[in-house]
């Protein structure tokens, strides 16, 4: 695939993290640095609920999905081994994960029968003999938490509450090809009010300042709002939900950002149902609206209570500036057992008509997007992941990714059959690697990653990571190896990074034909307490004669 489309295809993997279930927890976290080796430090840990093997989902500002997995869990951040390596979130990248409720330590009462005393010892002086208890909660057992029989309080009759982060973001790139340079600097929010008006909803709003200046000077001042919104319902007390403003549609996030309206119930068996209406706005910094009106509709069966088979089928029709645009049908199953495969799959399916002759598209149905992943994760902490995706740019009015041509869009394809594993060989070390196969409308090739990742090494609350790597397709082949150091300290984290790798080209000249790379990077992560963490990175890149680095901050306080 080109390299100019490459960014759009990273963004639109769909590798979607399914709706959240009733035995299920959500808990969202930003990115607070990215290694650009395909893992990133989020900024929740353990005290959150998170642990090694839970699925995450970050969600970029220009749309689309990275799905990753948790490889390391300190007690406030954790480290992110993304699905798809080429891809490098910034600091600030909105995700969330889903962990089993009830996985935080809760309090349980002991033992319905005391243990008795010694008979040479007497229980208690007289004045000071237990109390008599009258409600012995005779159906509480010890399995059950400690507020199993505690009548549940109704969200409109909570206090209101809120609560939020705020950050300051800034990043620097230069490189003496062309001797480009770009700057980016952000400063922005995310607030949330609970029960505002004694009904039980939530106010949000998420949005900040973006400046920025591009490699042909031009530069910018943008107000990005991505959700300012309100929504009621959609809990044990109100089986129906609905949301207005601009957010990203809870029930199927796959259909993106919304200006407008969305509705569900659900029913007593635990389906669901609900409908949008609105506008989506321009995935870009202005984040634009007006122009595509949007209908959509969905339909989610699920097998019981627990929901751990379910099954969605999604509706949603476009119109760009009033001209009929896309015609696109979503299914998604899930199966997410207590113990065994987890087993996930969509389908994009776009819908053509005579109209689209010219991109290649028409008549009839084409698979634009498809994802399928079989895991697992064993006992002794090791997993395992096959996972498939295939990736087609859809025929569509709307401005939703960089410009390409009718050819491009007909012609472009991406499929890459991934097995990824990891295992822990003894208590401190853990191996991992990856197989894959790829096909695009160039080429096909494989690739294969083989690492070790050894804690408590070289120093106290240390990693060291070793990892060695080499891909072959129809026109050259690469190998190299990387090498990553890290520590857990008392105010936060480090690591650095080195890669060394060579790119052999077929059908050039001996003195042409292998470039020799090298990479650094290094970031360091600080819990400043009540609430603050900051991040600084600094990277370079060599190859040959061209060289290129980066500088960067992130400054965050939650409240």
């Amino acid at each position: 695939m080109k390299s100019p489309h490459r960014a759009w295809f990273g963004l639109c993997l769909l590798a979607t993290l399914p709706a959240q279930t009733s035995q299920d927890e959500r808990v969202e976290l930003r990115v607070l640095s990215s290694s650009g080796v395909g893992t990133v430090a989020v900024d929740r840990g353990q005290a959150d609920g998170l642990a090694v093997g839970d699925a995450v989902v970050l969600r970029p500002r220009a749309g689309g999905e990275y799905r990753g997995t948790i490889i390391r869990v300190d007690e406030r951040t954790a480290t992110v081994e993304l699905l798809d390596r080429d891809v490098e979130p910034p600091a600030g990248t909105r995700g969330e994960a889903l962990v089993p409720a009830g996985r935080r330590p809760r309090a349980t009462r002991p033992a319905a029968e005391p243990v008795a005393p010694p008979p040479d010892r007497p229980t208690t002086t007289p004045e000071r003999q237990p109390p008599q208890w009258q409600n012995r909660d005779e159906a509480w057992s010890a399995d059950k938490p400690l507020l199993a029989q505690v009548r549940p309080v109704h969200p409109r009759d909570r206090r209101a509450q809120y609560g939020g982060r705020f950050f300051a973001y800034a990043d620097l790139n230069h490189s003496n090809v062309e001797d480009l340079d770009n700057t980016i600097l952000r400063t922005g929010s995310e607030a949330w009010l609970d029960n505002p008006f004694g009904r039980g909803g939530s106010l949000r709003f998420d949005g900040d300042f973006n400046y920025k200046t591009e490699t042909d000077g031009a530069t910018g001042l943008d107000l990005t709002v991505r959700e300012l919104s309100y929504h009621e319902g959609g809990t044990r007390f109100e089986p129906t939900r609905w949301q207005v403003g601009r957010f990203l549609q809870a029930d199927v996030p796959q259909l993106g950002l919304l200006d407008g309206v969305a509705w569900s119930h659900r029913r007593e068996n635990g389906h669901r149902f609900g409908a949008s209406l609105g506008f989506l706005p321009e995935l870009d910094d202005d984040m634009q609206t007006g122009e595509d009106l949007q209908l959509a509709a969905f339909y989610r069966w699920v097998n019981d209570e627990s929901e751990t088979l379910s099954v969605t089928a999604a509706a949603q029709k476009t119109f760009h500036r009033g001209r009929s645009d896309r015609d696109l049908v979503l299914l998604d199953v899930r199966r997410l057992p207590v113990d065994g495969w987890d087993l996930r799959g969509s389908l994009w399916i776009d819908l053509y008509s005579g109209r689209d002759r010219d991109a290649g598209k028409g008549p009839g149905p084409e698979i634009t997007h498809a994802f399928a992943s079989a895991g697992r994760r064993f006992a002794g902490g090791g997993g395992l992941d096959l996972s498939y995706r295939r990736l087609r740019f859809p025929a569509q009015l709307r401005n939703a990714h960089a410009p390409v041509t009718a050819a491009e869009i007909g012609r472009d394809v991406y499929d890459r059959l991934a097995l990824t594993g990891w295992t822990w060989p003894t208590e401190h070390q853990r191996a991992h690697g990856v197989l894959s196969g790829f096909v695009d409308e160039d080429t096909d090739g494989a690739a294969l990653e083989l690492g070790l990742d050894t804690m408590e090494v070289l120093l106290e609350r240390g990693h060291l990571d070793v990892t060695v790597w080499g891909n072959a397709g129809r026109f050259g082949s690469s190998l190299g190896g990387r090498v990553t150091l890290g520590r857990t300290t008392d105010d936060g984290s480090w690591d650095v990074m080195y890669e060394l790798a060579n790119h052999h080209f077929d059908g050039f000249s001996a003195n042409r034909d292998d470039l020799l790379q090298h990479r650094l990077y290094a970031t360091r992560t600080f819990e400043l307490g009540s609430g603050w963490h900051a991040t600084a990175h600094a990277g370079a890149h060599f190859w040959d004669s061209d060289r290129a680095w980066s500088l960067g901050a992130y400054l965050q306080r939650s409240f």
